[in-house]
């Protein structure tokens, strides 16, 4: 794991899915760029649901729960997040990862 003051709580599903996909060393990168460049960043939450359409792939879902409740900023976190894992990793593994930025505020932990 991480050495972070930032708390990461990864479920069950996630880890399986993480190990399913082989990508175990970029997904702690992500975890890393993460906690390193999201303002206001308070915990990461990991999960990886079933997938509401049949046939379609789980994807990982890293919750960035932060302090902020700009919506612009929110924004903001999410598509540079979102825009550098192309840079680790090609489109067709890349996809399966994505991160959301949440307000502290509105989050039910």
């Amino acid at each position: 794991m991480i050495a972070s003051a930032i708390p990461v709580t990864i479920d069950d599903s996630a880890k399986q899915r993480i190990e399913e996909l082989s990508l175990s060393s970029e997904f702690e990168r992500m975890l890393e760029h993460a906690s390193e460049t999201i303002p206001g960043l308070v915990r990461i939450e990991v999960s990886s649901p079933e997938p509401y359409e049949q046939g379609e792939e789980r994807q990982v879902y890293l919750d960035a729960v932060v302090k902020t409740t700009d919506v612009n900023e929110l924004l903001g976190i999410d598509r540079a997040w979102n825009k550098w894992r192309y840079t680790i990793l090609p489109p067709e593994l890349a996809m399966h990862f994505l991160l959301m930025s949440i307000p502290e505020s509105n989050y039910a932990a």
